[in-house]
């Protein structure tokens, strides 16, 4: 049987097809009598078989003309499989380790055989669905990341390699058009596509739609994905694309692959891991609270970052001088300025980390293509809840993401559980599932925390402020001795120490003592007096 047109492969055509490829029937040593066939595609636009006979095995993956849960209504190219194939090959011989290798690829067919990663190897997400621990995955993807977004940076390559390969994954806009579209502006906009848990979020997801910052800020990460050729990255890096076990790692799926921004990738994945942190508690059961989990996921997500800025810096480091022409040695010539460069680069990479995976991670709750680790929370109540604590802390991030300077800082805010805030004999306290409630909570107080710091004493204060998109007002009572013009004393501020910059908010002259406990100290005049604010850091 000749294969010199496209069609979809079903079982009995699929062993012709094997027969008629010497590569794939070597593989399974032309065992036909014993050869088994499993389809396992539960993704969105390709089939996948499984092909094993006792001599061997392999995966065959064949791309459709259509998006495969949807149907030939949204047509979609089967050139993806080239780029598939071109990118599994590039980023294999960059991270072989991680990498399963290409047997086979037909571009007439968009047909790719691949190594079958045997069990226990099973998707990412559904190992965090299921609880489990992976005790390697920061160290490895942290390992992929940086070796593969690196080595085909202008960092390392001249700009003639660079712009070759642009031009070459170019060719791959169908799939980079639909990445905007699904990420970039379905989620802010009606669309027939769209699907969230109604009733629950109707008012969160109307929100988004409303939210002109938010949409600011969408539009700038949106200009950098489609203008910013900074790397060949995966494209779609979420923890569907990871396959693991207990000591091995391998990414696939690399069919949006194109060259873009970094922080694409990796807020990709980290993006995903907030997404299973917020879905834990929709699996907990008297059993198993996963509050130990919730721990280890925050934890990967820190050493993941910072496994990466290390193992980035020290590649970017052993080949400063080399051929790569983003900073060419004869112009940052010195350490000190090679120092300034290199915080500057990772700092702006971080942004970008923070606000990609914030926009993928709402568009994974009000937009067409949902996330197993919220869907198989079978109570639409608590999985709305979860969906819900992780849409707010994504606007946060996407709003706030320039002012994070490290990875610990986003940790501490997803797990800050509550602020109390003491004014004299008036003590309120709030107890929050997330940052972006606190961020409220904070801002509500901070008009009245200048004021007593001015020094308004004995005066009654309202502030009015949302919390949880709903008006609020609270009256705080400020007591003062009448005889008295120094400020009241002021109950310890329970607020998170690694963001002092939130503290200069209430007042410039505030600073901070770095440390898991920060004495914050404010001089604020010699009228008034000398002021003392403690502020204990909060653990998770």
């Amino acid at each position: 049987m000749a294969f010199t047109e496209f069609r979809p492969l079903a079982e009995k055509s699929l062993i012709e097809y094997i027969k008629a490829t010497s590569v794939l029937s070597d593989k399974i040593g032309n065992n036909f009598g014993d050869l088994k066939i499993k389809e396992v595609g539960d993704g969105n636009l390709n089939f996948v078989y499984i092909v094993a006979s006792p001599s061997g095995s392999f995966v065959i993956k064949q791309a459709l003309p259509y998006i495969r849960w949807i149907g030939e209504s949204w047509p979609m190219t089967k050139e993806r499989a080239y780029f598939e194939a071109l990118a599994l090959r590039e980023h294999g011989r960059l991270c072989p380790e991680n990498v399963p290798e290409v047997y086979h690829f037909d571009r007439t067919m968009s047909v790719i055989a691949m190594r079958y990663l045997e069990p226990p190897h099973i998707i990412l997400r559904k190992g965090l669905i299921a609880g489990i621990e992976y005790p390697l995955l920061a160290e490895h993807m942290s390992d992929y990341m940086a070796k593969t977004l690196y080595y085909t940076s202008l960092l390392y390559r001249t700009t003639t390699e660079h712009k070759r390969d642009v031009a070459e994954f170019c060719g791959n806009v169908e799939l980079s058009r639909l990445t905007e579209q699904v990420v970039f502006s379905d989620p802010y906009k009606i669309s027939q596509y769209n699907r969230w848990t109604s009733p629950y979020l109707d008012h969160d997801t109307e929100a988004v739609r409303e939210d002109n910052i938010l949409k600011l800020e969408v539009a700038e990460l949106k200009s950098m994905f489609c203008e910013r050729a900074q790397a060949l990255v995966h494209g779609d890096l979420h923890t569907g694309s990871v396959m693991v076990t207990h000591d091995s790692t391998q990414v696939i799926d690399p069919e949006f692959a194109f060259y873009g921004p970094m922080g694409f990738d990796i807020g990709a994945f980290i993006g995903n891991l907030i997404l299973a942190f917020y879905a834990q508690d929709g699996h907990a059961d008297q059993m198993n609270d996963r509050i130990r989990y919730k721990e280890w996921i925050l934890r990967t997500i820190r050493e993941t970052w910072s496994l990466f800025y290390k193992k980035f810096t020290a590649l970017w480091d052993e080949h400063k001088d080399g051929s790569g022409e983003a900073y060419i040695p004869e112009i940052y010539n010195n350490p000190e300025l090679q120092l300034l460069v290199q915080r500057k680069y990772m700092q702006d990479l971080l942004h970008d980390t923070l606000g990609f995976g914030a926009a993928k991670m709402i568009r994974r709750i009000v937009g067409v293509a949902h996330v197993e680790d919220f869907e198989s929370i079978t109570d639409a109540s608590k999985r709305a809840k979860c969906e819900q604590q992780a849409l707010d802390l994504a606007k946060m991030l996407l709003k706030e993401r320039k002012k994070f300077q490290s990875i610990d800082e986003v940790d501490h805010w997803k797990c800050v559980p509550y602020l109390t805030l003491g004014v004299g004999h008036g003590q309120f306290e709030s107890k929050w599932q997330n940052a972006f409630h606190l961020l409220n909570w904070i801002n509500g107080c901070v008009h009245v925390l200048r004021n007593v710091i001015a020094g308004n004493q004995g005066r009654r204060k309202e502030t009015n402020f949302e919390l949880c998109n709903k008006p609020i007002s609270k009256i705080i009572t400020i007591v003062q001795k009448p005889s008295s013009n120094i400020i009241p004393s002021i109950p310890p501020i329970t607020l998170p120490w690694l963001h002092p910059y939130l503290l200069a908010m209430i007042h410039p002259d505030i600073t901070c003592e770095p440390g898991s406990t920060s004495r914050c100290t404010s001089v604020v005049g010699d009228s008034v007096g000398r002021q003392v604010l403690g502020c204990n850091g909060i653990g998770c």
